[in-house]
């Protein structure tokens, strides 16, 4: 559990095969009363200022985080503020469960040269449960080439959540 700090001034690239942030993958956890400022990422595929994937089968909650005065450039698919991928179930792995509340993003630049890129979440996978509750994006530059979103940037199958 990551909880009550302030992250800042940090800048760096992981190979572009990769997922990028500051946590590459989560298995399970929360993230609260964070905020993350002036934080800079070049990342792979999966990349995001706080999450680069949330691997399926996972119960993941994020409260109370504010990202400022950032920045993500992906170079592949699923990029986003803060969280890149969210894995679905797959033979393997169970359905994921993300609980995302109270997220404030905020003159954050989210960039792509592919495609699944969102103001807050990049790509999701199908079979999962997500729930976003007063959640804030604004002041955010979002780019990419095809699945461009405000708050996610593709959504495939069954959305099982509110």
């Amino acid at each position: 559990m990551i909880s009550g700090k302030t992250i800042k001034n940090i800048a760096f690239e992981t190979p572009a095969t990769g997922q990028g942030g500051l946590i590459q993958r989560m298995d399970g956890g929360s993230v609260s009363n964070l905020t993350l400022e002036n934080i800079h990422i070049k990342g792979g595929t999966q990349s995001a200022i706080l999450i680069g994937r949330i691997v399926g089968g996972s119960s993941v909650s994020l409260t109370d985080i504010t990202i400022k005065d950032s920045s993500v450039d992906g170079k592949g698919v699923g990029v986003g503020s803060l969280i890149g991928h969210i894995q679905g179930e797959t033979k393997e792995l169970s359905t994921s469960t993300v609980v995302v509340e109270r997220i404030a993003v905020l003159n954050t630049k989210v960039t792509s040269i592919n495609n699944s890129i969102g103001g807050l979440i990049g790509f999701v996978y199908p079979n999962y449960l997500c729930y976003l509750e007063n959640n804030t994006v604004i002041s955010s530059k979002v780019t990419g080439e095809t699945n461009v979103g405000g708050l996610f940037g593709y959504q495939t199958g069954g959305y099982n959540g509110h």
